[in-house]
């Protein structure tokens, strides 16, 4: 035998902790969230500008105007 193993001959006990904990890192997605703040300015501010704008009226008479 060489010494290694390829698996622990005794299998350790897996706690409640170490099940659940999983490693999140928040600088890998930070691209995503710059593009989706920016989207979001984005449409927020044509948003804002088609309610300040007002409607045109139509040339076409209606039928209390006839």
């Amino acid at each position: 035998m060489d010494g290694s193993v390829a698996c622990d001959p005794v299998p350790r006990k897996v706690t409640v902790m170490e099940a659940e904990y999983t490693y999140l890192d928040i600088f890998a997605t930070k691209g995503l969230e710059y593009m989706v703040v920016l989207a979001y300015f984005i449409l927020f501010v044509i948003f804002t500008k088609n309610l300040e704008t007002p409607k045109k009226k139509s040339k076409k008479p209606t039928r209390k105007e006839e």
